[in-house]
């Protein structure tokens, strides 16, 4: 029989949401053999309004350096701990960090890498908040390149 799955890619976001996709990928990586890669998309984000030009309708943003240094540091933090328990139960894991839009970093990611499959956690949001953010998983559902296993965080229905 031939290996299905040669690497999967589990998008995560630090929130407990997205880690219960966690032992789905590590089983379908364990029984496959395949490589799981970890993958986090850290946004990057302005910090709002520094000036406004008076009646000329320019605003001028700023970014803060150090806020996205302090994120990536963070991100970085989870995803090793991550790594080392998932390295000490035998599984061939990675981990990487993106930016920009999530599901564009997510779809581009498993293009340019060649997954075989995407496991990731819907937040659960439904009605207004799922219109005012939309749905990442929705999203990737939409774009990706390979096959997308969506799993449903505990509560939701």
């Amino acid at each position: 029989m031939a290996v299905l799955y040669k690497k999967i890619l589990l998008p995560l976001d630090g929130s407990e949401f997205a880690a219960e996709a966690l032992p789905h990928a590590e089983e379908m990586a364990r029984t496959s053999g395949a490589k799981l890669v970890l993958f986090q998309v850290v946004v990057d984000t302005p910090d709002y309004v520094v000036a406004q030009m008076e009646g000329v309708g320019i605003t001028t943003v700023a970014h803060d350096e150090s806020k996205q240094n302090q994120a990536l540091d963070t991100a970085q933090s989870y995803l090793d701990d991550l790594v080392a328990s998932l390295r000490h139960r035998q599984i061939d894991v990675a981990a990487d960090i993106g930016g920009g839009d999530p599901a564009t970093a997510i779809v581009e990611y498993a293009q340019r890498q060649a997954v075989d499959l995407i496991v990731m956690s819907t937040h659960g949001r439904t009605g207004l908040a799922r219109w005012a953010y939309g749905s990442v998983a929705h999203k990737v559902l939409q774009a990706a390149p390979c096959a997308v296993l969506v799993v449903r965080p505990k509560g939701f229905a």
